[in-house]
Parts: structure tokens; C-alpha cells; sequence
């Protein structure tokens, strides 16, 4: 919203417009012409009756008691007309017009489409070519365009993107000499357009900025609204709304387009794939997707670059492959194997180069989240309730992969059975070490009353303050006890994000429709998960998920999502919808330190019908989403939780660290510091405070704006202590402003209020045009202020009693009755 300073700044507008004021005298006694017969005729009467009444008396002592008696008279007269006086003030209120000037990233690109051969110059940027409109003529002999317009109209100047902002006002040329030298010192100095207007903004939102505009800036001496703008209104309100809203307001609407109207050649790297946390024993995948603009049919080469963290040379390349752009705007995805030798964190990057012999193909590089490459086998245990099928298959599952360690216990189990697991367990681990061990527990619908309360209290612990992960699946065998269980379970409803209800579904499972199973419906957080994407490249995990895998037939009811709980997905079966929605089918919380993941469904299996790899694949990703907390962390006494490590720029990062005391018990402070260096390794001055959260002991939360694109390095000081905790986050542009790069013409046409007077023009056209299409809207007004008797002083009173009472004083002397 438009802040008070454009308030101010209207309000002196308004003062600097008074040109003076006047003092009008007047009767305020109306139609009092007609009744100056009547006064004649009693001044008349009153001679006559005062002649009759001294005809013995000397003639001065006559003309004396009829001057008092005709004193009091006109004296009343005049009171009864009522004089007064009133001030009259003249405003002369300028006429306005306002500016809207796009400040987003696409006002970056060149004024025009590059041609010719290749290393052709590129020109001027949009932004630059608005300046030189604003500030430079020509047009020979000519003032420049503010100058001319600052001629007749008041100027006013605001920027858009995601937001309006405002510049301070330009007065009228006349109103500025009238402005004392006293003042025109105290004044701000001119605008530095060349920073005002440089683009940052990551959005255009032409359509709220207008309609705030509109409501702010309407009124009569509005001469009209000038936009300036590529006319790329990426979100927000559609433009035709704000049209309306101008026509309804009755303002003129000038467009001027800037930038080539024809697409520019372009390349970018719209997405990538990438672990975050490998084993050393495994190789993994980096997936990179290219697109490119008037590039159809073309081969881009592109790189990928890699080094050790702790290396400080440059990053080498390690791996060039070619992507055919077979069409404009289509991604196509190139896939990078890679083999680690060395475990630690390992940084990557990717390069597309330039093409040869292509005007306008530029290098474009992306920076990529730290992969952190561990020597050590995840260490999983998975209990189940009874033997069903999802637990079958991911216990083989676990059992053949390289990089995990697997123990079973199996609920229902007696002494003797066979179970594919390195250790078969017939009971929860009972001491902390055998239970610290593990980075992961999978419970398939466990029986928890099994599970001794000092185990429960333990698991819970483990969680909370060592990081564990924690995936527990619901089934139709015990989770109802747990929902419906006293007090005693408490803590482990508590690790679950969401609430369980404690029925099961009530209709009946008859019929042929009844029989099918249900999509499983991802959210739009589950859609961005990368550890549910389960194909090569993202429309091919979008495809499996809602083409390819039937879905399930069953999900555990809910109540609803804990407060700060992620939901992935929504279990799609109408019948399943209750008062409290769809039942959570996918759902993932922190607890403390650790993540726990929450399956509705044990019917995961069902994946393989499409594909082993995309099972193997989401357990596995799983099982990284929920460990990453103990694989990662560099120290036992803390930890951060990160909800996410990309993040757009502009975008405020949430930061919440865990922290325990040289006890392990929950660190008490009011807070702790955290040091963010920025992608050029400067230090977050002052270092970041995060404050401790009073609902969750040990725990402390903050954010800062991510202001830069690249890499940031957080690094977490453990008191009393020399450890730290080291984690990365990767900030990269919005992918709005370089969709589009070209002019949208045919919307600032639309947007054009004709019907009012207003029209496109382009940026050549403008200096020459635009002053004669905004008519002068200044008005003359006169306020009159109330007004002000001029009898009713205190002096008038003491005339008439000094006029009466020196006439009855005569009479007495006289003896006159």
C-alpha cells in the first residue's frame, strides 16, 4: 500500500497552491433594500412626535434628544442587519498527473531485440531507455519531457513491481518559485531516476498497482495516469480489472511500451533435481532443465561444475553433455551421473554456453544446494504390528540396498522366524545406546502397547533432542487404539502430525464403484517435495502420481494437520470426506530436532504395479527426508530445521534451531546468535538473534530476508562449547520475469482508456505526443471561511446605553415627561 508520504506530499501540494485571501464586508440580514421606506417613514414619525413633544424648548436642545433618539435608532437598525465580515480564500489547485513505472527484473532487458551477427552490441536496458525519456530531450530546442509536462500539471511519480511505491512529488514550475528560499534550501534534492528506477522487483503486478493507484490519486485535477511498462503482468489481478476501475473513476489511461515485440533469443536453466544427502557407496543423479526462447531446433551445451567444499581452488568441470531445444519454452532435461570418491559436503554448479554464432545467447550459470556425501550406512529399524505387504516389500527393499543397515522386529513374530534383516529383534530397544544407534524407525501400524512407557519416553527424546526420524504408517489394526488410548500414549500422539480420529470409515465397501481404488491427491507442497518426486524429471513425477499409480483403497481418517504440520497429500475418496475434509493421506512435522512423516496408508506397495524403481524410490527418498537431521548434524547438542532450502529471492527465511545444554537437556536462554554469511561470504552484521520459542523448550526461531541470489552459509555456535552447526540455503531468482521477456503490446493497448482520451504510444513516440494528450485539469476555488458579527462588541453595548441614558438624563433636566 501507498505509505503517509503520499499524503504529505498531496497536502503540501494544496498549501504551496493558495494564491491569497480577502476580507469581505456584508449585511447578513437578506432582502433589507425593501425596508429602507419603512426606516425613512419611522425616522420621519420619530421627528415629527419629538417636534410636537419640544416645541418650547430652545431649538439646540431640540436637534440634540433628536440626534440621541435617531442614534439609537440607526444604531439598531444596523444591529438587526447584521454586518459582519468573512475571510475569502482563493486555491488554485494544479492539475496532476501521475506516472507508473515498472521496476521489475524483464525492465533489465534490452530496449530492443538484438539482431545481426553474433557479439552484437545489446543496447540500452528498458530501464535506461525510461530515464533518458524522463530526464534527456530529443527533440532539438525542446525542454526535456518532465520539464514540459511540470509546465501545467503537478507530477507524480510511482514505481511497481510487487508493490507500489512512491517518489516525491515534482511541483509545478509555478509553484516552485513561489516557494520561499528558505524552504527551496530545506528541500529534498532531485530524484536519482538512474536508482529509482533500477529493476529489482521479482514480480509485475501491473493490476494491483494500478487499482491502488486509482483509489489514492482520483479526483478532478487528475489529468491522467501515465503507464510505463514491457506490459508483462505476470500475477496478480488481471489488467481489465484496473481498466475498469479507471473507467468507472472517469482517468485517463496513457500507455508507453517499452522493449522489442518480437522474443528474444534466451536460454535458462528452469529447474534442477538434486540430492541432498547421498551415501558414498551410491552414485546419484543431478538433473538439470533447459529451456530456451527462439532457440528452436538448437543444441546448448551445458556443464556441470564441481569441487570440494573444503577446497579453495575454482570449481572444474566435470561432466559436459548437449540438450537438443527441440521447442520454444519446453524444457529439456539433461542427466548427470555422478560417482562420489570422497565423502564430505561437495558443491555443484551448472553452465549453459553460449551458441556459437547466435545473437543474444548469453552464459547463463545456476548455483546448486550443497550435496553432503556420507561414508556411513543409514541405520533403519522397522517394526511392524503384523506381517502386511508394505512392510514385506520395503524390509527386501532395505535389506538388498548397499547403503543401509536394516533391523526387524516383527510384533507378531515368535522366536525362530526368519526375517530378511541384519539384527531380528523381538522386543523395542530397552537401554538409549541401542536405541541412539538408529537414524531411522519405519512403524508400520505398530502395536504401542508393546512398547514399554520408559521406551516411549526414550523414542520421543530420541526425536526430540538426537534428530531421529521417525515414519510411522496407519493401519486398521492398532491405530485406533492409539487414537482412542488414555493419557499414557500421550507422548506418542504427540510425534504425529496430524490428529487421529478414532473411527474408522462407516460406509460400506459394496458394489463395483466401492472396489476402485482412490488417487492419491498431492498438494501443492507435496507437488514442489523433492523427496516424492519419483520420476527423471518433474512432469514424469507428476504423470506417475496422477496417471500412472490407481492409488489406494484405504486411508486412516483425520481430524486435522498439527499446527505447523506440512501436508503432502489428501487420501481423494468423496465418501472419506467428513466435517473435518478430505483424510490425510501424507503429512511431515519437525518434533524438536527431528522429522516425523506420516503415511494414512499402508497400501504404498501398490507402486511397483507401475514401476519397481518409483517404490524403491520413495521409500528410499523417504527415508533420506526423515534421517537427514542425524546424518547431517555436526554435533549432539544441536541442530537446524530448515523447512526448506530453496527459496526465492526477496523471500523471508525462517530459521528454528534446536539447542541443548552441556547436560543434553534442553539449553534455557532467552536466546541464541547465528552468523549468515551472504552468496559473497559477507557477515549478516549484527549477527542474527534468534529468540527462544516459549511453547517448545530448547528451541529458538527467527528469519531474515534473502536479499541476494546464491548460496547463504548459516553456521549455529553451540554454547559453552566450540562446536557449530553448518548448513546452506540457496536463493535464486523467480523464474516470472524471464518467461516472457518480450513487449506485451497488445495488453498496454488494451489497457489504454480510448474512450477517455487515452492511448499507446510507443517510447519514440512519447516525448512528442504525450504532453498534448494531458489536458490542464487545474481548478480555481474559493473557501469561504464563517463569518464574523461586527455588532457584538462589547463597545456597541456601552454606545447604546450611553446614547439612552444621556437622553433620559436630558429629558430629566428639561422636565420633559
Amino acid at each position: 500500500m501507498i505509505g503517509t508520504g503520499m499524503q504529505i506530499s498531496i497536502v503540501l501540494a494544496q498549501a504551496e497552491a493558495t494564491t491569497g485571501t480577502r476580507i469581505a464586508r456584508e449585511f447578513g440580514r437578506e432582502g433589507w433594500q425593501g425596508l429602507l421606506l419603512v426606516a425613512v417613514a419611522v425616522i420621519v414619525f420619530v421627528g415629527w412626535l419629538y417636534r410636537k413633544d419640544t416645541q418650547s424648548l430652545n431649538w439646540y436642545w431640540k436637534a440634540w434628544l433628536l440626534t440621541l433618539r435617531l442614534s439609537v435608532l440607526i444604531a439598531l437598525g444596523l444591529i438587526w442587519l447584521d454586518p459582519q465580515e468573512r475571510s475569502e480564500t482563493i486555491e488554485d489547485r494544479p492539475s496532476r498527473v501521475a506516472f507508473l513505472i515498472d521496476t521489475s527484473l524483464s525492465m533489465g532487458f534490452p530496449e530492443t531485440t538484438p539482431k545481426g551477427s553474433a557479439g552484437a552490441t545489446m543496447g540500452r536496458s528498458r530501464s535506461d531507455a525510461v530515464v533518458e525519456l524522463l530526464t534527456k530531450s530529443q527533440i532539438p530546442q525542446t525542454e526535456m519531457l518532465l520539464d514540459r509536462l511540470r509546465a501545467t500539471h503537478q507530477v507524480e511519480l510511482h514505481t511497481f513491481d510487487s508493490k507500489l511505491k512512491q517518489v516525491p512529488v515534482l511541483q509545478r514550475h509555478a509553484d516552485v518559485s513561489r516557494v520561499s528560499p528558505d524552504l527551496k534550501a530545506t528541500s529534498p534534492a532531485a530524484p536519482n531516476f538512474a536508482e529509482i528506477l533500477k529493476p529489482q522487483g521479482t514480480e509485475t503486478r501491473l493490476g494491483d498497482a494500478l487499482v491502488e493507484l486509482i483509489r489514492h490519486s482520483a479526483g478532478e485535477t487528475l489529468s491522467g495516469i501515465v503507464v510505463i511498462s514491457d506490459g508483462q503482468n505476470n500475477t496478480g489481478i488481471e489488467s481489465e480489472s484496473a481498466k475498469a476501475a479507471a473507467t468507472a473513476a472517469k482517468i485517463r489511461l496513457l500507455t508507453i511500451g517499452v522493449g522489442g515485440t518480437e522474443r528474444p533469443v534466451s536460454t535458462q536453466i528452469s529447474s534442477v533435481q538434486a540430492p541432498t544427502l547421498v551415501s558414498k557407496k551410491d552414485g546419484f543423479s543431478i538433473t538439470a532443465f533447459v529451456q530456451g526462447q527462439q532457440l528452436a531446433g538448437k543444441t546448448v551445451q551445458v556443464e556441470l561444475l564441481s569441487k570440494q567444499e573444503s577446497d579453495p581452488g575454482p570449481f572444474t568441470v566435470v561432466q559436459t553433455k548437449d540438450a537438443l531445444l527441440k521447442q520454444d519454452g519446453v524444457p529439456a532435461s539433461v542427466q548427470f551421473d555422478y560417482t562420489p570418491k570422497e565423502a564430505g559436503r561437495r558443491l555443484f554448479n551448472l553452465r549453459v554456453k553460449p551458441i556459437a554464432g547466435v545473437s543474444g545467447s548469453k552464459l547463463v550459470e545456476k548455483v546448486l544446494p550443497p550435496v553432503e556425501i556420507t561414508d556411513r550406512n543409514t541405520k533403519v529399524l522397522l517394526i511392524a504390528g503384523g506381517p502386511m505387504r508394505d512392510y514385506q516389500f520395503t524390509r527386501n527393499l532395505l535389506f538388498r540396498d548397499s547403503g543401509t543397515d536394516v533391523d526387524v522386529w516383527l510384533q507378531s513374530g515368535r522366536s525362530g522366524i526368519s526375517q530378511e534383516a541384519k539384527t531380528l529383534l523381538f522386543e523395542f530397544p530397552t537401554t538409549d545406546a541401542e536405541l541412539f544407534k538408529y537414524d531411522v524407525i519405519i512403524c508400520f501400524d505398530p502395536d504401542w502397547k508393546q512398547v514399554p512407557a520408559a521406551s516411549r519416553n526414550a523414542l520421543g527424546q530420541w526425536v526430540f533432542q538426537h534428530a531421529g526420524g521417525l515414519i510411522v504408517i496407519a493401519g486398521d489394526v492398532y491405530t485406533t487404539d492409539l487414537a482412542s488410548s488414555d493419557d499414557s500414549f500421550q507422548i506418542i500422539r504427540a510425534l504425529y502430525p496430524v490428529v487421529l480420529a478414532t473411527n474408522l470409515f462407516d460406509f460400506e465397501m459394496v458394489g463395483e464403484e466401492f472396489q476402485n481404488p482412490q488417487k492419491v491427491e498431492l498438494t501443492e507442497t507435496g507437488r514442489k517435495a523433492e523427496f516424492l518426486q519419483l520420476g527423471d524429471n518433474p512432469s514424469e513425477s507428476n504423470k506417475v502420481w496422477e496417471e500412472e499409480f490407481s492409488g489406494v483403497f484405504r486411508s486412516y481418517p483425520t481430524i486435522k494437520a498439527k499446527a505447523g504440520a506440512n501436508v503432502f497429500a489428501n487420501f481423494s475418496d468423496r465418501r472419506a470426506i467428513t466435517e473435518n475434509g478430505k483424510p490425510i493421506l501424507l503429512a511431515e512435522q519437525f518434533y524438536g530436532g527431528g522429522r516425523v512423516l506420516y503415511l494414512g496408508s499402508a497400501e504404498l506397495w501398490r507402486l511397483r504395479a507401475v514401476e519397481e524403481k518409483f517404490f524403491e524410490r520413495f521409500w528410499i527418498k523417504s527415508i533420506r527426508e526423515v534421517g537427514q537431521g542425524r546424518l547431517l548434524r555436526g554435533t549432539n547438542r544441536g541442530g537446524l530445521l530448515l523447512e526448506q532450502h530453496n527459496f526465492a529471492l526477496g523471500a523471508t527465511v525462517p530459521i528454528r534451531a534446536s539447542v541443548l545444554d552441556p547436560q543434553f537437556k534442553e539449553l534455557v536462554a532467552p536466546h541464541v546468535d547465528i552468523e549468515v554469511f551472504d552468496p559473497r561470504g559477507k557477515r549478516l552484521i549484527p549477527a542474527l538473534r534468534l529468540l527462544a520459542d516459549k511453547s517448545r523448550a530448547g528451541q529458538f526461531t527467527g528469519s531474515f530476508p534473502a536479499n541476494l541470489a546464491g548460496r547463504y552459509r548459516l553456521e549455529l555456535p553451540i554454547p559453552d562449547s566450540t562446536d557449530q552447526v553448518v548448513d546452506f540455503l540457496q536463493v535464486e531468482m523467480p523464474d516470472l520475469e524471464f518467461i516472457k521477456q518480450e513487449q506485451d503490446a497488445a495488453q498496454l493497448q488494451r489497457l489504454a482508456t480510448e474512450e477517455l482520451g487515452g492511448k499507446y504510444l510507443t517510447i519514440s513516440e512519447a516525448e512528442k505526443s504525450l504532453p498534448d494528450l494531458l489536458p490542464d485539469r487545474g481548478t480555481k476555488k474559493v473557501q469561504y471561511d464563517v463569518p464574523q458579527p461586527l455588532w457584538d462588541r462589547q463597545w456597541v453595548m456601552y454606545l447604546l446605553v450611553s446614547l439612552l441614558s444621556t437622553e433620559w438624563l436630558t429629558r430629566k433636566l428639561l422636565k420633559l415627561a
